[in-house]
């Protein structure tokens, strides 16, 4: 039975981990389960129920009371009948009170609207943490695709190697290569078992990476689909980086969070102003009380509560004449937040400025250089396939054939390698650009 049980628990995450992940499924899954994500989203809520609290101090408060009271002694004045007795009483005392605080220097009023915004500064929040957690899942996700193309690269690197053994063996056995050309032969079919070895073992550690990055737990069956990057370029190249940056001021988080954080700080000042003004406070009491003296003949109780209920109003009004400069120094620390606020602006601007003119440089440089690998590597291919042809015909050894065969796998991987940059840095190009992440192609 406990087995059972156990084989339901895991059933969803067995699920999970068989199914190859693509992008927009691994972005999806993060955005909804990521625990930071979600502790941000509570965040926003604990900020939206403070929004509600601000609103209830625009109305009055209403307060009950009850109580009972029992006395020993040996004399006792009753209140009711203005009379002196001897002996142990009771008293029984009901009440309602109210105040509203009707002007307080708009405290109140700029309490409220510091809150919404607030609010809004929380949600933004969490946007910008949502950015952050979805190109660390692109980076992730690319260098799990990354790490595959080299596997590829590394099983017809070995592939090649091992024809080139089976060649040079042959030939030897003829006598038409020497001892010392077959031992460089299988040693390069060594070689690339290790390679082969060592891009496996990158992909068991990229699957782990991305896993984790996903919170979700490793299995060897967690995978992602292969994805076709054969249209990569990216049309924000053909902007120059300014026109990029003055559209990514109007959708970047981290610009609004900012820009609320300014807000916020003003209606601080607001209401540390506040405290200035005189406050104004209506307050009303009602009252009622019930009076027995043990062994007295006292009016009932119904009759006492009818006689000895009361109504009391009051209004105050406080005026501040001096706080030894608390209000003083309340306004000037707010205004210097204020200041560092719109320096955070201003750092956070020029700092989307300089990762923009950054990630397009990168972009047009990745391109240039994922442009010139695939020259690269046509041209090494060519002379590989020369180079095997005379080999054949016995025009050229082993070592000119061998030079040409790591050439052009040389050419392979850094094609691959160009080609996942071009691709990351283009990402990070529409990432701070405001553009949302689907799909890779």
């Amino acid at each position: 039975m406990k087995l059972q049980y156990l084989f339901l628990f895991l059933l969803p995450i067995f699920s999970l981990s068989q199914e190859r992940w693509d992008l927009k499924r691994c972005l999806e899954y993060a955005l909804e389960n990521n625990i930071s994500i979600k502790q941000a989203e509570v965040n926003a809520k604990i900020q939206e129920q403070v929004v509600k609290g601000n609103h209830g101090a625009f109305l009055p408060n209403l307060n009950g009371s009850v109580s009972q009271n029992f006395t020993i002694s040996k004399g006792f004045t009753n209140p009711t009948l203005g009379t002196t007795a001897s002996g142990n009483s009771s008293n029984f005392n009901l009440g309602l009170s109210s105040n509203w605080t009707v002007f307080n220097g708009f405290q109140n009023l700029n309490t409220y609207k510091k809150g919404k915004i607030d609010q809004d500064y929380a949600n933004t929040n969490l946007e910008v943490l949502k950015n952050d957690i979805s190109l660390n899942i692109v980076n992730a996700y690319l260098q799990l695709l990354f790490a595959k193309e080299q596997e590829n690269v590394s099983k017809s690197s070995l592939e090649l190697n091992q024809l080139q053994y089976n060649r040079v063996n042959t030939m030897f056995k003829h006598g038409a290569e020497a001892k010392a050309s077959v031992y460089e032969a299988e040693a390069n079919v060594a070689r690339a078992e290790q390679t082969l070895v060592q891009a496996k073992n990158t992909i068991r550690s990229s699957k782990l990476n991305l896993s984790q990055i996903l919170q979700l737990p490793f299995t060897n069956t967690f995978d992602i689909q292969s994805v076709s990057l054969d249209n990569i370029a990216s049309e924000l190249v053909l902007q120059t980086p300014e026109e990029i940056y003055k559209e990514a001021l109007e959708v970047r988080p981290e610009i609004k969070y900012a820009g609320l954080a300014i807000q916020s700080a003003e209606k601080d000042i607001d209401i540390a102003k506040g405290a200035y003004l005189p406050s104004l406070n209506l307050g009303y009491n009602w009252g009622d009380n019930y009076y027995n003296v043990y062994e007295q003949h006292d009016p009932n109780f119904i009759d006492q509560l009818n006689d000895n209920y009361q109504h009391q109003f009051s209004l105050s009004l406080n005026v501040p004449l001096f706080n030894r400069w608390a209000t003083k120094t309340a306004v000037q620390r707010a205004k210097l937040s204020k200041e560092n606020q719109e320096l955070n602006l201003e750092s956070s601007k020029f700092t989307l400025r300089q990762n923009i003119e950054t990630s397009y440089i990168d972009a047009l440089n990745a391109e240039e250089t994922y442009m010139a690998a695939q020259k690269s590597v046509k041209a090494t291919k060519i002379a590989l396939d020369y180079a095997e042809k005379r080999f054949k015909i016995g025009s050229a050894n082993s070592y000119d054939f061998e030079q040409a065969k790591n050439n052009y796998i040389s050419a392979q991987v850094d094609l691959i390698n160009a080609k996942y940059d071009y691709v990351f840095k283009v990402k990070v190009m529409e990432f701070y650009a405001g553009k949302p992440f689907v799909e890779l192609d």
